[in-house]
């Protein structure tokens, strides 16, 4: 979502001094940030996720589907019902809102996110999945008649005709745009704002261009064409933030992370179809990418060209050791005054580099009341440029009078997927990765180069069955921790290889496997039989997703697609198809209908959880600091936090 504030928005040909006020004043925010919160620690986890999602209509007599634009109708009633509820407009207060509803790009989309984060306690992983049910269970309410959440990526049919329920013309002022009409973009003028600046700097309309699925009788173009950021700014993810315990945990988890995140894209692709077209591609990402590219022309091909769209994967590992360096072998472009000033300053160079490097982007909304920030008590002008460098990994400093006083890494590439139960596996996948990286003393390093390709192989149809991933065969060291584990490196002859995800979950000759390491992570901090089933159904459902014993979401709509009785084996997405696609997608989310190919064996249900029976396994999700406490719980602690977790009105 990034930076939203009430406050006009400037045009860009007026903004010159603004963006060079804000580059300026970023960087000292950031520097003022540093030295407040350099030494701060944290004595507990905090962690969270945010899933968004698309409000579609169907036309049952004409068999038709569209995006339904009231977004922003629903967020604001719910707005209103959620106040209702927190101040008393009946006797007994026995109702609570536990999740905030918040604008996405599109005036289509939503984004829902817990009000408050996952603790440190392994009873929150048992509380997930209802958790996010219950968030659409209750968006759900604010719904039409035949408007449903469909919780995927990508509408298909974006872009493709008469696909929205309120059209408009096409080339508004805002996108300008062969196919999307400005009545797409939320209200916030943040976003119009980026949508037009990112092509007065680029000089012209962004292009985006992906393969099209050459199928037997495809006679289109070998590229779908798209023009416009609502097609990559419009698409729906999941991300999941994790606060560290200190600046230099969340620096070390930052960089295990970018490892990881081309491989859970590629586990969660959910995005085969644009404007109608089969595509040749999985996942979303190199359709955002290219969607918010601002770089101008000489930017892109000159001399001194910027190498990747401001929305791309990390380019830099920035742990101070330097043991690591060797691993960081992109040419990196930065802002040398940036550096200088950072470096003057007492930032290491590492940091330094990775800060300069945001700051080689312009800061692309810019408000009248800018120069009105006191550097040393708001970070503004830092978040600015930080919240429009979308990156595969984001690196979260404190922010100044923010809600959250702490160092925090955000996971950003994977796809949201149709169910919660999905999107719960992965949460608390990546949630229990993270701690077993920090307990273990995991070093995922590879060549950043090389996860630049495994970004690119992450993307292609069916990658999970067909590309080989880079990974490290030294990534366990030989700890007390890592002794149960006969590979822990002792000094490989190859530091790297290239493997199948399977592999990398379950292990090979040089690494024990990201699902072994998590059960070993839980077997020794002895977490409870409970969450050991919950966790264990979720780790159960990964491998057979890398395993092809289930499919991916993309790979699922694709055979459905194909084996579709109006499908002509010509790429098309007629709109007869996509309206069953979508049908069978919102049955399937429901429960209505099982779907073996899809989940295997797990049920879906539709039911509110309202259960409040506390979950009592105490057991804390240490990583390599976080100490167990020793303050005492009541029974009514038990209570309040099952109301956070498991119960939401």
């Amino acid at each position: 979502m990034g930076l939203l504030k009430n406050a006009s928005v400037q045009d860009w040909d007026n903004a010159a001094e603004a963006r060079a006020y804000i580059h300026k004043h970023g960087v000292l925010q950031f520097i003022n940030v540093y030295k407040k919160y350099m030494n701060r620690c944290c004595d507990e986890l905090r962690w969270g996720d945010e899933i968004e999602c698309n409000i579609i209509v169907f036309d049952h007599e004409n068999k038709r589907v569209r995006i339904s634009q009231r977004a922003p109708f629903i967020i604001d009633k719910f707005g209103e019902d959620a106040l209702k509820k927190r101040f008393g407009f009946c006797l007994l207060f026995t109702e609570s809102v536990n999740f905030e509803v918040k604008p996405e790009y599109g005036s289509y989309m939503l984004e829902l996110t817990p009000t408050h984060p996952y603790n440190q306690y392994a009873c929150s992983l048992n509380g997930i999945e209802s958790n996010m049910k219950n968030r659409r269970l209750a968006v759900s309410k604010f719904l039409k008649e035949n408007e449903h959440l469909l919780v995927i990526p990508h509408f298909p049919l974006l872009g493709c005709g008469d696909f929205a329920a309120t059209m408009g013309p096409l080339h508004g002022p805002d996108a300008d745009s062969d196919y999307l009409p400005d009545t797409v973009i939320s209200p916030h003028p943040r976003f119009a704002a980026l949508t037009r600046n990112i092509r007065k700097r680029r000089g012209e309309k962004v292009s985006i261009d992906v393969p099209t699925f050459m199928d037997a009788h495809t006679t289109l173009p070998p590229t779908i064409h798209m023009d416009a950021m609502g097609f990559g700014m419009g698409s729906c993810c999941l991300q999941v933030t994790f606060q560290a315990e200190s600046l230099t945990e969340s620096r070390v988890l930052y960089d295990q992370l970018a490892v990881i995140a081309p491989l859970v894209m590629a586990l969660t692709a959910y995005s085969p179809i644009y404007r109608g077209t089969l595509s040749d591609i999985d996942t979303r990402w190199t359709v955002i990418s290219q969607s918010v590219d601002d770089r101008t022309r000489a930017e892109r091909e000159g001399p001194r060209r910027i190498a990747k769209s401001r929305y791309d994967s990390v380019d830099l590992f920035i742990n101070p050791d330097p043991r690591y360096d060797e691993f960081n072998d992109l040419d990196v472009q930065y802002d040398a005054e940036s550096y200088a000033v950072l470096r003057a300053n007492g930032i290491d160079a590492m940091l330094s580099k990775h800060i300069a490097h945001l700051f080689i982007r312009d800061a692309l909304v810019t408000y009248d009341d800018y120069a009105s920030k006191d550097d040393t008590q708001s970070s503004e002008h830092f978040e600015n440029i930080q919240s429009s460098n979308w990156q595969s990994v984001r690196w979260k400093p404190p922010t100044f009078g923010g809600p959250v006083e702490a160092w925090r890494v955000e996971l950003r590439t994977m796809e949201v997927m149709l169910t919660e139960f999905e999107n719960a596996a992965f949460t608390v996948f990546a949630g229990l990765l993270s701690r077993a990286i920090l307990f273990f003393n995991l070093e995922l390093y590879i060549p950043m180069s090389k996860v630049d390709e495994n970004m690119k192989r992450a993307e292609r149809n069916d990658a999970l069955r067909t590309q080989k991933f880079w990974f490290t065969n030294c990534g366990v060291p030989q700890t007390d921790r890592a002794t149960v584990f006969r590979c822990s490196c002792c000094g490989c002859p190859t530091p790297y290889g290239e493997y199948s995800i399977l592999e990398i979950l379950d292990g090979n000759d040089h690494f024990p496997g990201f699902i072994p390491l998590i059960q070993a992570y839980l077997e020794m901090i002895n977490c409870s039989p409970c969450t050991l089933r919950t966790v264990n159904r979720y780790l159960a459902f990964i491998h057979k997703r890398a395993a092809g014993e289930v499919l991916t979401g993309a790979q699922w709509m694709r055979q459905f697609v194909r084996n579709h009785p109006a499908y002509k084996h010509d790429s098309v997405v007629s709109e007869e198809i996509a309206y069953d696609l979508c049908q069978r997608l919102v049955k399937i989310s429901t429960g209505e209908v099982k779907e073996p190919s899809l989940l295997g064996d797990v049920e879906i249900d539709n039911v509110e959880e309202d259960d409040l029976t506390p979950c009592c396994d105490r057991t804390v999700l240490i990583g390599k600091v976080f100490k167990t406490p020793e303050k005492r719980f009541s029974f009514f602690d038990l209570v309040r936090e099952a109301v956070d977790y498991h119960h939401i009105v």
